[in-house]
């Protein structure tokens, strides 16, 4: 009697009546599986991973539970060959990625391994279909007087002009320029600079970039840098030592 029971669940599961159906989606060793046909031996799917498919016994599927996928959704943050940044500060390429383990092509040439699960929780930033570059900008307050309106329009004309004559007008999404606050020593603005994925090999290097273009609207325009001030007090004695 208290052998029967799991085994009339495995034939409703083979019969595709059981929680975990043919065409779902489940979760199976930390990732998520398309089942693609159920028997004895389960075969499941993932078409984003390089060797993605498994065989699970049908033991193994007891107890899970298994949806109808949305069409649009991913069966992994990545593909081969993407760009990402990950949440311990790893950026490169995705050069290997399988069931066990992803392999990130880092700039210069090194690689970095991840068990698959770990990869995952790192919340990769996939930029090969796209990403913003942010970055803040300050000049001097000797400028006040047009810092609202014409210092954050020709820093965007010349940020526009000089990134799509580097990469192509298709490449540079959009320019923004803003004013972002009045700071101790400085007027600082925030760029915000959208790029299409193709650009994702370039990443780090665009962020140098528009720091060096607008350091050169600068000296275009007669714009002076701060620097940061220190004032000294010097305290007052309030008794005189007399000789």
């Amino acid at each position: 009697k208290a052998a029967l029971p799991p085994y009339i669940e495995q034939i409703r599961m083979i019969l595709n009546l059981g929680s975990v159906r043919e065409d779902e989606r489940i979760i199976h060793l930390g990732l998520p599986w398309r089942v693609a046909s159920i028997g004895f031996f389960t075969t499941v799917t993932n078409p984003s991973l390089q060797g993605g498919v498994l065989r699970i016994p049908i033991r193994d599927l007891m107890g899970m539970t298994s949806r109808e996928p949305d069409p649009k959704e991913p069966w992994f943050p990545t593909e081969k060959d993407d760009w990402v940044v990950l949440a311990d500060g790893t950026y490169g390429k995705t050069l290997t990625q399988t069931p066990e383990q992803v392999v990130v092509l880092k700039l210069g040439g090194s690689l970095k391994t991840y068990p698959t699960a770990d990869f995952l929780e790192l919340s990769p930033e996939n930029l090969s279909h796209g990403f913003r570059v942010s970055c803040t900008f300050g000049i001097d307050y000797r400028h006040q007087d047009q810092a609202t309106e014409n210092i954050p329009a020709q820093l965007a004309q010349m940020l526009t002009s000089a990134l799509v004559a580097d990469f192509g007008r298709e490449a540079v999404r959009s320019i923004k320029v803003e004013f972002s606050e009045a700071a101790a020593s400085s007027l600082n603005y925030r760029i915000l600079a959208d790029f299409d994925g193709s650009l994702g090999s370039r990443y780090q290097a665009l962020q140098r970039r528009i720091q060096q273009i607008c350091l050169e609207t600068c000296n275009t325009h007669g714009w002076v840098m701060p620097f940061t001030q220190i004032t000294v007090h010097q305290a007052e004695m309030s008794e005189r030592i007399v000789p």
